[in-house]
Order: structure tokens, then C-alpha cells, then sequence
């Protein structure tokens, strides 16, 4: 299982904007960027992405999959692919699992 994990944020063009570090259980949990850079200034509007490098207790690298959630604003169809608009992004309809209401 998990001890730790390192959340990274990144930029659209892979500048680090904001990283931490802090202890997680084994299982699903809830991570929320609050928007801000390291020096806890707010970041500009962008696309950024998200990423996660977990260890166990002795160090050792464990698997994380990361899974997002948002509400669907749109469909666009003008391509040979679909895109659900969700929170403003275009998101493939094949990388979608769950949809609720």
C-alpha cells in the first residue's frame, strides 16, 4: 500500500506551477488543487495537468490511476470524434467511465 505521495501540477507547456508532498492511505481518496503555485500565488487560466508518484512505507514505487470529475457542458460532434465539454475541456468520450446525475 501507499505511505506516500508526491502531487504534481504542471502547465500546459510543462512549466511546474504547484507540488507537494504529503501521506496517503491505500484506496480511492480525494485530492483538490487549490489553484495556487508554489509561492501560493493564484495561477493564471489554463489547461494544466495533474500528476502522482506514490511509495510504500520501504520505498518502493506503487501504482496510482488518476480519475477526475466534472459536469458536462456540451457535446461537440464536429469531428470523426466525440468530446464531452466538461468544466470547459474537451474530454474523449472513450476516457469516460462514469456518468451520474
Amino acid at each position: 500500500p501507499a505511505q506516500n505521495a508526491t502531487f504534481t501540477v504542471k502547465d500546459s507547456d510543462g512549466n511546474l506551477i504547484f507540488a507537494e508532498s504529503k501521506p496517503i492511505e491505500q484506496g480511492a481518496s480525494d485530492y483538490q488543487w487549490n489553484g495556487k503555485d508554489n509561492d501560493g500565488n493564484n495561477a493564471p487560466a489554463g489547461s494544466y495537468t495533474l500528476s502522482v508518484e506514490a511509495t510504500s512505507a520501504s520505498g518502493v514505487a506503487v501504482n496510482v490511476n488518476i480519475a477526475s470529475s466534472g459536469t458536462v457542458d456540451g457535446v461537440d460532434l464536429s469531428g470523426d470524434t466525440l468530446y464531452l465539454l466538461i468544466n470547459g475541456q474537451k474530454v474523449k468520450l472513450e476516457n469516460v467511465t462514469t456518468i451520474r446525475q
